[in-house]
């Protein structure tokens, strides 16, 4: 399986985790499964023209998964998958 890196290039709030693991800032080891599964359809959902992923997803600083939707699509020159989100509370 190739290796997906999942870093946080921007982010306006909290600006500490730019450049940082977005899922080692949320997810619990535990749910490694629930990660990878998020990243599987962000992925595909990219390759087949981008779109938006909805999923559950730990706040910063909270313990709870809330529900999160995402819009992500592929950029071909660096073969890169971009996205933003926002919680839907």
């Amino acid at each position: 399986m190739k290796k997906v890196f999942t870093t946080v290039l921007a982010c306006l709030f909290p600006a500490a985790v730019a450049g940082v693991s977005a899922f080692a800032q949320a997810e619990k080891p535990k749910s490694c499964a629930t990660r990878d599964l998020v990243i599987k359809s962000e992925v595909e959902t990219a390759k087949l023209g981008g779109g938006y992923v909805e999923y559950l997803f730990t706040k910063l600083g909270q313990s709870v998964p809330q529900a999160k939707r995402s819009y992500v699509q592929r950029f071909e020159p660096f073969g890169w998958v971009v996205g933003t989100g926002y919680y839907l509370d």
